[in-house]
């Protein structure tokens, strides 16, 4: 009898184990985070702002203030790790390709954060959470996705601030930290191809808009040539008409 009460327990285990992802490896969480840092980069890389040190004296005893580029500076890279971890949440798991990384980039969270807030009194009344990530981890993988992150920052903090201030012009930073450092064991994430869904979406919108032009320039094209022919048409019948009354000496009007 108490066998028979135990089947139902161990059957929703079963199902719960056997329907629950894997938790990201080192590997992976190394490198989207090496892909989204890299990105935050990339959105200062031009800046011409110019950051005071503080002040020192010179050799001859005169104080001066110290000036550095911002692109430069430890400032920057710290406000970018502000937000790196954060966007683990525009990943989600992809299951069509087993050969392809685990993870695709799916959704661009600051939009969704705005039309969340846009529509935050019909969810309230509704009394659905206007949580971002609530609504789009409801199993909580990525919330596991984004704390391995943070972890990750304490741990190969040195490595990363090394990397910044001295080699991220002749090395990425997926093959510094994540190849050399984080992953030496097993590295096989790292030669999967990376789907991004977001882009690729993004990429089909352009590629429709500009099938759409080309219809519209053939369209425009083929009405143009239609009144050429006419044009055409009704001079030759001109000529025509001209060609028939050589005796008057006059051009015969239509």
């Amino acid at each position: 009898m108490r066998l028979f009460l135990l089947v139902p327990v161990l059957v929703i285990f079963l199902n719960t184990t056997l329907s629950a992802p894997k938790a990201p490896t080192q590997c992976e969480v190394c490198r989207l985070f090496s892909i989204e840092l890299e990105k935050e980069l990339e959105k200062t890389a031009s800046s011409a702002a110019v950051m005071e040190t503080g002040h020192r004296l010179d050799p001859t005893g005169n104080l001066q203030s110290g000036k550095i580029p911002y692109r430069k500076s430890e400032v920057r890279l710290i406000e970018a790790l502000e937000q790196v971890c954060a966007s683990m949440y525009s990943y989600e798991l992809q299951t069509e390709d087993a050969l392809a990384f685990k993870y695709s980039r799916k959704r661009n969270l600051d939009a969704l954060a705005k039309l969340m807030s846009k529509l935050s009194d019909t969810t309230s009344k509704l009394g659905i959470s206007n949580n971002v990530e609530s609504l789009i981890d409801p199993d909580g993988h990525l919330k596991v996705l984004k704390t391995k992150c943070d972890g990750l920052i304490e741990d190969y903090e040195d490595d990363i601030t090394d990397w910044y201030l001295k080699h991220q012009d002749s090395i990425d930073l997926t093959e510094y930290l994540c190849a050399q450092r984080v992953a030496k064991v097993d590295q096989s994430c790292l030669s999967q191809e990376l789907v991004d869904t977001l882009n690729q979406s993004k990429n089909k919108k352009n590629d429709d808009e500009d099938s759409e032009e080309e219809i519209d320039a053939e369209g425009d094209d083929t009405e143009d040539n239609g009144n050429s022919s006419d044009q055409s048409e009704t001079a030759d019948d001109g000529n025509k008409e001209e060609a028939e009354n050589p005796a008057t000496g006059m051009h015969t009007e239509l």
